[in-house]
């Protein structure tokens, strides 16, 4: 007995009347027991059951494995409907659905009048497409089918952020079949050792210590390859098996069955292998705590595939494979401090993958994301990026409504680029179509060139005309039957242009050796592999169809798949995408703005020419790009200009509430101050005629300006009533420089800042040269002074030089 029919009973009576949730661990019986329960149920039996399933391996799989149990061949009572493949029949009542089979099922029929219930299986792991067809399902149940009946099957789930959306559900919690799993944490002492020889290692121990068979998690196929390499034959009674989503079906059934008698598995696994998929005769798992997770570049419009850490949920998970038949032992390939610092769990798939095709199938519904009931809400980012990129598209309009070609591109249920690039193809003849039929299926599989040096699709065309019996075919060959055409001969010669269609923003110059400007502004580059003679590195434009992030690095980006294209034919059927704009820089010989005129391609300068500039323009822009590059030294302020900013500064460090010129804030504010002079200023010396100080005073209010020549004046009246010059300098010093006689009558040194501040005064002798500077006048009259004036008086007799200069 299985230990989820604990709680069917209960379960199917909540089904009567509501909707529920099943949390219970793998092995529990969610996928192979509750479905049978509810094909039995009478409630149903007149209506499909559809079971959402994440992954394309597990849904075939669990299929076969319930028609088993019915005894029944696949595609009787119970199929399934993957994209581009299906097993089902008129007398299915369950059909395993997964990737957007469900949402396109949902906008075909919005009623779902023919089914009884809808089961999310795997739920936990949050995939786009469940989030998604959840939150249609809820709105169809609440608009058009209340009978409909909702079951969420998970292995780990955050039921509050469930119950948010679904609070009327009902929760019910299994137990799992385990045994005791012993955790071993074994990270490598020598950090220099590679992954593969460290997991190595620990199979061999494994082998010698254990007697049933071993489940390796690895990142991904170059690990799984090269350990499958390593370890073939090595142990003549040691099967070894790779389990990977691109694997053939039979060879996915081998890992997944049971060993021959006398025989051991060694199975080395993607993170495929975590949950859905049930495998026999596991007692060791090896997991190295890496995953390779998919994440989308805003910017570049590329989904990077990147190797992380995996969540504590994960590694709950795979040690649990090695506990469902027997106890067994989980190796983790780090230390224990770290697996407490590892993330609960990772974020759901729609906060990191590109939602431009969710984005569409919303608006189809007749909504937007923002309406629907979803778990979380991809960031205003995402939506904007994705609203950005459906409008360059053509497939909304400014008010973000569908256009025409954006419902056709809905219903063919694929990305919206690629929907694009398929009906403008089509648009343009059969021919066309087919070719970019043939596209659609190389994107979606392995290159067939596998040990390729060049990037250049014809290459893969021309390989696929002479190798009719490539696997690749048989995707054409579906793409071909939803456009209801067959095979044409291609016109190679517009395969860049069918590229283009597509992926637009994609369509490179070529920049300097073998380094690309895209349409949108980023750069990328041919592998370092690719020879420079090679014939795609000579063109100086190129069609992209498929790019690579390398490692974490967005700058490192990768031309997988390219065709050159010629300015011809980018003219003829890229026309929109060409503007001609006048564009101002900074001439650093003339020292002044100039003017070009030029011809683009989106981002990408086509061309350009000198021209004058029109009497309309304002120069503002540049001034402003120009002030924030260089800083504020690049503006040629006069000696009155500086003494402004100095005292300003000197009152603002004294009294907080005072307004404070510094660098950051004279550029922060230029718009209030400057910019505005400069609005036909093209020249750096008219620049320099400016009247600064006048233009500075206007970031201070007229009482401020009051206060400021109040505390900190720009002169001081002397004995004789002459207004002499006060400098402020840098260094907060306030320097009065005047000839000796202008300071007889003085008794008190000079202040400012109502007395806090003193005055340096620099004493000059009646040839204007410094021959003493004091911080207390009074003290100098009563002491240096007479030696002062006994050279001075020698020097200079026709002047008076008082015995007691403090009376005047």
């Amino acid at each position: 007995m299985l230990p989820v029919e604990e709680i069917i009973p209960s379960l199917l009576n909540q089904l009567h009347d509501g909707d529920a949730i099943v949390i219970a661990p793998p092995g529990a019986g969610k996928s192979t027991c509750i479905p049978l329960h509810l094909l039995a149920l009478q409630q149903f039996k007149s209506k499909k059951i559809i079971m959402l399933q994440p992954r394309r391996v597990a849904a075939k799989t669990v299929a076969e494995y319930l028609s088993k149990q019915l005894k029944e061949p696949l595609g009787k009572t119970i199929g399934y409907r993957i994209r581009g493949e299906s097993k089902v029949s008129l007398h299915t009542r369950l059909e395993v659905v997964t990737e957007g089979v469900l949402t396109r099922m949902i906008q075909d029929n919005p009623e779902l009048s023919n089914i009884g219930i809808i089961i999310f299986d795997e739920f936990h792991e949050r995939s786009l497409h469940a989030d998604f067809s959840l939150a249609l399902s809820l709105e169809l149940k609440e608009a058009f089918n209340e009978q409909l009946r909702l079951l969420i099957m998970s292995a780990t789930l955050d039921i509050d952020d469930i119950k948010k959306i679904m609070p009327k559900a009902t929760v019910f919690s299994s137990k799992g079949r385990s045994y005791p799993v012993n955790i071993q944490y074994r990270p490598s002492i020598n950090k220099q050792i590679k992954l593969v020889e460290q997991v190595s290692e620990i199979i061999k121990e494994a082998y010698s210590k254990h007697i049933k068979d071993i489940l390796v998690f690895l990142p991904g196929t170059y690990e799984i390859n090269k350990l499958s390499h390593l370890f073939e034959g090595y142990w003549s009674d040691l099967m070894v098996l790779p389990l990977h989503a691109s694997l053939k079906k039979q060879a996915q059934a081998e890992a997944l069955q049971a060993a021959p008698v006398g025989m051991r598995k060694l199975i080395l696994s993607t993170n495929i292998a975590e949950t859905s998929l049930t495998i026999d005769g596991i007692e060791v798992v090896i997991d190295s705590g890496l995953e390779k997770s998919s994440r989308f570049d805003l910017r570049l419009g590329v989904t990077q595939l990147l190797t992380q850490r995996i969540s504590q949920a994960s590694a709950e998970q795979r040690s649990g494979r090695a506990g469902r038949l027997m106890p067994g032992t989980c190796y983790r390939l780090w230390n224990e401090e770290l697996h407490f610092r590892l993330a609960k769990k990772h974020p759901a798939e729609i906060l990191t993958t590109d939602i431009s095709g969710i984005t569409l199938e919303a608006k189809a519904w007749g909504s937007n994301l923002a309406q629907l009931s979803l778990i979380d809400l991809p960031s205003q980012t995402q939506q904007a990026h994705a609203n950005k990129q459906l409008l360059k598209l053509g497939l909304i309009d400014e008010s973000g409504k569908l256009t025409g070609l954006g419902t056709k591109a809905q219903q063919l249920g694929t990305n919206p680029d690629v929907a694009v690039m398929l009906l403008k193809a089509q648009a343009i003849s059969v021919a066309h179509l087919s070719m970019a039929c043939a596209l659609c299926a190389l994107l979606e599989s392995k290159d067939p060139l596998i040990h390729a040096s060049t990037p250049l699709l014809e290459d893969r065309f021309n390989f696929l005309l002479a190798n009719k019996q490539n696997e690749i075919w048989k995707l054409i060959t579906q793409w071909h039957q939803r456009f209801n055409i067959t095979l044409q001969t291609w016109p190679l010669d517009e395969l860049a242009v069918i590229v283009g269609l597509g992926f637009p923003l994609w369509i490179a110059k070529k920049r300097v050796a073998q380094n690309y400007t895209m349409a949108n502004g980023s750069g990328a580059s041919m592998h370092s592999k690719v020879s420079e003679s090679a014939i795609i590195t000579s063109a100086k434009w190129i069609s992209i169809a498929s790019l690579q992030v390398i490692g974490s690095n967005a700058n490192n980006t990768v031309i997988k798949y390219a065709q050159p294209i010629t300015i011809e034919q980018l003219e003829k059927h890229f026309s929109k995408h060409f503007s001609v704009e006048e564009a101002l820089y900074w001439d650093e010989q003339k020292q002044k703005i100039s003017a070009i005129e030029q011809r683009k391609f989106n981002a990408i300068k086509v061309s350009h020419q000198n021209k004058s500039i029109s009497p309309s323009t304002s120069m503002v822009t540049i001034w402003q790009r120009l002030l924030t590059e260089r800083g504020i030294g690049f503006i040629p302020f006069d000696k009155h200009a500086k003494n402004f900013i100095q005292r300003v500064n000197m009152l603002s460090s004294i009294e907080a509430d005072f307004p404070l010129l510094s660098d950051a804030n004279l550029i922060k504010y230029a718009d209030q101050w400057l910019l505005p002079a400069l609005e036909k200023t093209i020249e750096f010396k008219s620049l320099s005629k400016l009247p600064f100080q006048t233009l500075l005073k206007s970031m201070l209010t007229y009482q401020q300006q009051k206060t400021l020549d109040t505390l900190l004046p720009l002169k001081l009246e002397l004995p004789n009533g002459r207004a002499a010059n006060l400098e402020y300098q840098e260094d907060g010093k306030v320097v009065l420089s005047v000839r000796m006689q202008e300071l007889y009558g003085l008794k008190e040194h000079p202040y400012i800042m109502r007395g806090k501040i003193p005055i340096i005064c620099e004493i000059l002798s009646p040839a204007q040269r410094p021959i003493q500077t004091t911080m207390d006048l009074p003290r100098f009259w009563k002491g240096s002074y007479s030696e002062v004036k006994k050279e001075m008086r020698g020097r200079y007799p026709k002047h008076r030089w008082p015995d007691d200069p403090s009376v005047g």
